[in-house]
């Protein structure tokens, strides 16, 4: 069967006696994994420091390790056990070794457990601590329950022998409240308008006393009630969260209520009242045994109230009887005094005399039967003075006092009530003679002999014709044998209501039970226990000697020990074992076995005997793992260097580990039950509030950064807070991990200031690039526009010496325009502005093209060009331009530095993806992606090891000789890298200089997806001049261009009137739109740096024009900065060129616009 679990939201005391820093480390961290309960965690190290804690302060559970420096771990145990009980506190014992003596000596000794340090896991571990307090949680239920009964018994019994209710309900409540460790106790009385009064009450001082106040409650007169008549039960854990009216809240909190129990006295099934049970500290989580409690008493209250009119009624009707017995008497006096006041004649007296021995004779013969009557009656009679002297006393009274009839008259009748009753007899005689009602009661009398018996009174009280009292009859009845038959038949009902629980408990859970005829030597065990050893019910006989044969020796003597406890204190102590036994198939099956006494004989020795036994081996197997997760749990948050917090919505700490405290120069006990808000730095205070109060199920997690006040110094702190939920998925509290940030913050301040010098920096730089971009690109584009112009002979043929200044002016003029694009594409990937125009790429197409750019420079150095390329190799998602420029690079830079008949190889491989395990944890797998291995290898100059680090940064050569013999801008293997790692990939080089080097680089098969909306640029191999014009019409072909450079505007018109286009010019922006607006061009050149208005705003002017939206626009700049190519094409631009403008190009260009416009 199951434990029920402690409440899983109440903080556990747990002691760890562990000299070893490590294993309380270890205990520590299991026990803060533990997600069941929360700890408050002692550390100590030696056996007299265990000893001086434990007198003070009373743990739920003792970690014990049973080698202490100061003594061994075992005398501790015992004189722990000396100490606390079963039902105060729990004992793991730790040991490093599985000694079986020393384990058998730990449990017989009150340790509820072992664990072996070595083979802990914090499964194991919990298990065991949870196990250890489940049982701890049962010993102290079972312990409740027998206090409970006790004082069911006691409360019961004093009810039936008082009829002073106030005095019994008074004392109920007292006895209640100290049993239920409650703040209020209260018995409230209703009145016929449903209003009540409370009639008795116990209150811990602090709280407002409400003995006698009447109270209006108008949520019972409206209907609220109507439960209570059904006698239905109520127990509220908090009254703000148990929907309540407003009314009934507002009632509540006028008696400070935060929780509390309610249950209905009903009487002759009416609702007398209800007994009430008040928690105003705090609210509070009921257990179901105080609810049953509460309700039990109730029955027992109503039986009083019930004796109690009963009583009354029984003294209204004596007083009745005395009455009419003193009219009786004054008539006669009347009679008397008539027969001697009238004068009769003597033959009159004669007859009269005559009538008057007749009715001396009847009155004799009644007079006779009344003594009869009065001396044989069965109870006992007496008549007392108003001081309670014994007058008359019959034969009855003689033989319940055990005293002679002439004895006992002249006593006082107080005499023979015991001295603890006397205070109440003498209150009930005063009140039968003031009340003149008939007074019925139960009270202890004594005999001279001093044997007691209860007995029931009846007290009526006798008056005189003038109505004086002058004495009271009373009639004693001897209610022994009532009582003893009362007493048994509760005990009966008592007895069949636990049998019938238990039978219905073991069927369900399938538990084994049994059932033990002491004298006659005969025990039932049930089916289910003997399947729970492995046997049917037929293999096993029902004799005691069966189970004491399957049970481990060494566990037989603690049970034979336990039950002579359990018969010595007459059941008062539980028998309940942990055992273990031998299963058929030679496993060990442990087994909880507890049971009760249930007959008793006269000399109070055990008759009958019940119990059940309970499998919970597969409980001790994971105590083990419980216990340990938790000690590590445990010790990894009070070892970490974070600090951790644990608190409630209402901002009170319940947890705070070493460093928390450490941080802040506190006491555990200083901090834990008090807010957080007194260490937040005031102006923080509420921000902190608002991102906790943010936290919700669905986003149960905020990292706060706030200012903290630690002795006295402000500093800044980081928290990861997260709401913490038991396993039925409940809030419970929050937790908060933090650390000191404050030297992170003025970093952070540092780091600000030094990216806005560097941002600063960057503007300068970005506008140098601009103005020299500009500037050179401008005259470039004069110098190479009229050195291609020459070379296609636009202006007239040229010989043979013209064509080689020709070619060296477009060499250099190429040059530099490379070292110019390279430098701007440098800065472009610096400022994350260069976007990759991702499409798939043939990856043997781009080898074959790449290999034709640099085999006429191998070939001038007969260098061998051979490649390696699969056929099946596929293709790549990445930027095809790019790509080629890396590759190019390489190659290039592989013929440059390889000397003449060397050798320069090429090879591509692709990999596929792979299961990759992290190094030293094999369990954590993770899938690598495809990717393709491209490696450019050369039989060069090679490279020293202590120079390989410079190949990738800009502008820097290993040698300046170099430098001389080859050409170069440095900036190559520098643009190359950051390409490869704006495609996600890397790029390695092996080297060993005088024999050569290897350049690879490897790129994933998917790399980052290409910008959107952006077209990419026309590449130079796409555009090529028609090899057939149609010269008539290019006449009619009218281009519009704006250009404010005077070169620029020789060169370009030169070239395209040779190709027979008709062109109208502009200087400025405001030109281009009035020279458009008046001749509808059928092509617009547009440089963007004109004086007055820029192109940019000239293109959004011309889109803006009805007639000009379709007409092709191609910008024209020198700047080629990040970005400028978006801006123009957002303006409206068409197409977008850098100079210096290939004219050949443009030429191509402008025919695929006007073919396609």
């Amino acid at each position: 069967m199951a434990h029920q679990p402690m409440n899983a939201s109440m903080v556990i005391t747990l002691l760890i006696v562990e000299d070893c820093a490590e294993d309380r480390l270890t205990y520590r961290r299991f026990l803060q994994q533990d997600s069941l309960y929360t700890y408050q965690i002692t550390e100590l190290e030696t056996t007299t420091e265990a000893r001086i804690w434990c007198k003070q302060t009373t743990p739920d559970l003792i970690l014990l390790d049973l080698m202490l420096p100061d003594s061994p771990g075992l005398a501790l145990l015992e004189q722990l056990r000396q100490d606390v009980s079963l039902a105060q506190s729990a004992i793991i014992i730790l040991t490093g070794q599985a000694d079986v003596d020393t384990v058998i000596r730990s449990l017989k000794s009150g340790a509820q457990d072992y664990l072996i340090k070595n083979s802990l896991t914090p499964g194991h571990f919990q298990q065991a601590v949870h196990s250890a307090l489940e049982r701890l949680y049962l010993a102290r239920n079972l312990e409740q329950r027998q206090a409970q009964q006790t004082l069911m018994t006691t409360i019961a019994l004093r009810i039936q022998q008082s009829l002073q209710l106030d005095e019994v309900l008074d004392t109920t409540v007292r006895e209640v409240r100290q049993l239920l460790n409650a703040d209020r106790v209260l018995i409230y009385q209703f009145q016929p308008d449903w209003n009540g009064t409370i009639v008795a009450e116990a209150v811990l001082p602090g709280w407002t006393i409400s003995l006698g106040t009447d109270v209006e409650d108008t949520c019972f007169q409206q209907g609220a009630g109507a439960d209570y008549r059904r006698g239905k039960t109520r127990a509220i854990d908090d009254i703000y969260q148990a929907d309540l009216t407003d009314c009934h809240v507002q009632l509540l909190e006028r008696f400070e209520v935060k929780a509390n129990l309610v249950v209905p006295i009903l009487v002759r099934d009416q609702l007398w009242g209800l007994l009430v049970a008040h928690q105003c500290q705090s609210p509070r989580h009921w257990q179901a045994l105080d609810l049953e409690m509460l309700d039990q008493l109730a029955v027992q209250i109503a039986i009083g109230i019930q004796q109690a009119h009963a009583y009354n009624q029984a003294q209204q009707t004596l007083i009745d009887l005395n009455q009419r017995t003193m009219e009786l008497e004054i008539t006669n006096q009347n009679l008397q005094i008539a027969l001697e006041e009238i004068q009769v004649s003597e033959e009159e007296l004669q007859i009269q005399n005559e009538d008057l021995m007749i009715a001396n004779q009847t009155a004799e013969v009644e007079r006779q039967r009344y003594e009869d009557l009065f001396n044989f009656a069965p109870d006992g009679y007496l008549v007392t003075n108003i001081h309670g002297l014994i007058q008359e006393a019959n034969r009855a009274a003689k033989d319940l006092l055990a005293m002679e009839q002439s004895h006992l008259v002249g006593t006082p009748l107080v005499l023979y009530v015991p001295t603890q009753n006397r205070d109440s007899f003498i209150q009930n005689l005063h009140q039968v003679q003031a009340s003149l009602q008939k007074q019925v009661y139960e009270l202890s009398l004594q005999s001279q002999q001093g044997h007691l018996f209860p007995a029931e009174i009846t007290a009526t009280a006798i008056q005189n014709p003038q109505g004086r009292v002058v004495g009271i009859r009373w009639l004693i009845q001897d209610i022994t044998e009532r009582k003893r038959a009362e007493t048994e038949h509760r005990r009966t009902e008592r007895l069949q209501l636990e049998f019938d629980l238990l039978e219905t408990i073991l069927e369900v859970t399938l538990a084994g039970y049994w059932d033990w005829n002491i004298p006659e030597h005969q025990e039932y065990l049930s089916p289910t226990f003997k399947q729970m050893l492995g046997y049917e019910d037929h293999e096993l006989p029902n004799i005691p000697e069966t189970w004491q044969g399957l049970i481990f020796p060494e566990d037989l003597p603690g049970v034979m020990a336990c039950f002579d406890r359990h018969v010595q204190s007459q059941g008062q102590l539980p028998f309940y074992n942990e055992v273990r036994y031998h299963h058929k198939n030679g496993s060990i099956v442990w087994v909880i076995c507890a049971g009760q006494v249930i007959e008793w004989d006269e000399h109070h020795q055990p008759l009958r005997m019940v119990g059940c036994h309970i499998d919970i081996t597969d409980l001790k197997h994971t105590e083990t793992s419980l216990k340990a997760s938790e000690a590590r749990y445990r010790a990894i948050i009070e070892d970490q260097t974070e600090l951790i917090a644990r608190f409630l919505p209402d901002t009170t700490i319940v947890f705070v580990n070493e460093a928390y405290c450490r941080y802040f120069g506190v006491k555990q006990e200083e901090i834990i039950g008090r807010s957080y808000a007194p260490v937040v730095f005031e102006a923080d205070q509420d921000k902190v509030a608002e991102l906790v109060q943010t936290m919700t199920f669905e986003n149960p997690t905020v990292t706060i950064e706030n200012r903290v006040v630690v002795n006295g110094e402000i500093r800044w702190t980081q928290w990861i807070n997260r709401m913490l939920f038991n396993e039925q998925g409940e809030f419970i509290e929050f937790q908060a991990v933090g650390r000191d940030i404050t030297e992170l913050k003025q970093i952070e301040a540092d780091l600000r200031q030094a990216n806005e010098r560097l941002m600063h920096a960057t503007r300068l730089k970005d506008e140098f690039l601009a103005s020299m971009s500009h500037e050179l690109r401008t005259p470039l584009n004069a110098i190479l526009g009229m050195t291609e112009g020459l070379q296609d002979k636009i202006f007239g043929p040229i010989n043979d010496r013209q064509q080689q200044v020709l070619n060296i002016i477009e060499h250099s003029g190429n040059h530099l325009l490379e070292l110019i694009n390279d430098i701007l594409d440098l800065s472009k990937i610096e400022s994350g502005k260069l976007e990759l125009q991702i499409s798939t790429i043939s990856i043997k197409d781009l080898c074959e093209e790449s290999l034709i750019v640099v085999r006429q420079a191998a070939l001038k150095k007969e260098i061998q060009l051979s490649c390696h390329i699969p056929e099946d190799i596929g293709s790549i998602q990445a930027d095809d331009r790019r790509l080629r420029q890396v590759l190019i690079n390489l190659l290039n830079n592989a013929v440059k530095f390889t000397p003449a008949g060397g050798s320069v190889r090429l090879e591509v491989t692709r990999v596929p993806p792979a299961i990759t395990t992290a190094m030293g944890e094999p369990e954590q797998a993770y899938l690598t992606q495809a990717s393709i291995i491209f490696s450019v290898t050369d039989t060069g100059i090679g490279i020293a090891p202590e120079n390989l680090y410079k190949l990738f940064q800009p502008f820097v050569q290993i040698d300046s000789k170099l430098n001389r013999q080859h050409s170069g801008t440095g900036l190559g293997l520098a643009l190359s890298r950051r390409i490869v790692d704006l495609h996600g990939g890397e790029i390695t080089v092996q080297s060993q200089l005088g024999q050569g080097s290897c350049f690879t680089f490897q790129i994933p098969d998917q790399p980052p997806s290409p910008s959107p909306n952006i077209r990419p640029p026309r590449q130079p191999s796409d555009l090529s001049p028609a090899s057939e014009t149609d010269p008539e019409g290019l006449r009619s072909t009218l281009i519009l261009l704006a250009e404010d450079n005077e070169a620029n505007v020789q060169t370009v018109s030169a070239y395209l009137q040779s190709y027979g286009y008709r062109l109208i010019l502009a200087r400025n922006g405001e030109d281009a739109i009035a020279q458009a607006k008046a001749h509808q061009p059928n092509l617009i050149l547009m440089d963007i740096q004109m004086p007055n208005m820029d192109g940019i705003t000239a293109i959004q002017h011309l889109r803006k024009e009805q007639d000009l939206i379709q007409v092709p626009i191609i910008a024209l700049t020198a700047l080629a900065m990040p970005g400028d190519r978006e801006r123009c094409l957002e303006a409206g631009a068409n197409e977008y060129l850098t100079k210096p403008v290939s004219l050949r190009q443009l030429v191509a260009l402008i025919q695929d616009l006007l073919a396609s416009w």
